[in-house]
This record gives structure tokens, sequence and C-alpha cells, in this order.
């Protein structure tokens, strides 16, 4: 998966992945959706965002709630994790 190339153990603001991956925020947003175990089970962590920043970031249900979304503004790759 390209995403996973793409992402170092820096945090990355979701403009910049999306920019690398000549995505559109909604398409990250949906990749991570549909392939949100999986990402995390290789290292993928996602970091919220603050207020100011929800704008930019991607939405994701809360996985404690399922109701209230969470909104992530930078995504980041454990650097011991090789998968």
């Amino acid at each position: 998966m390209q995403l996973l190339v793409t992402l170092t153990p820096d945090p990355q603001p979701i403009a910049q992945v999306c920019k690398q991956l000549r995505m559109k925020r909604p398409d990250l947003e949906q990749v991570v959706v549909d392939n949100y175990a999986g990402l995390v089970a290789c290292g993928v962590q996602f970091h919220r965002a603050t207020v100011s920043e929800v704008a930019r970031s991607i939405k994701l249900a809360s996985l404690s709630t399922g109701l209230e979304p969470t909104y992530y503004s930078r995504i980041s790759r454990s650097s011991h994790d090789h998968h």
C-alpha cells in the first residue's frame, strides 16, 4: 500500500500526505476507513487534531462509542515496524 511507504516516524500533516499520494482529503479518509485495522497493525499512528486543525483533518468514527467522530490532522508510522 502506497500510504505505508509514504509515512515516516515524524507525524506528517494530512495535506502533505495527500499531496505525496496525489489524493484528495476525502479519498485519503476513505482509504483509512477501509483499511484502519490493517494500518494500525502496520504501526500507523493517527494524531488528534486541535480545534484549529479540524478543517484540514480526516474524520474517523470513534472506536470506543461509534458515535462522535474524532478528527486527525497528522499521520505517522512507527519506525521499528517494517511490514
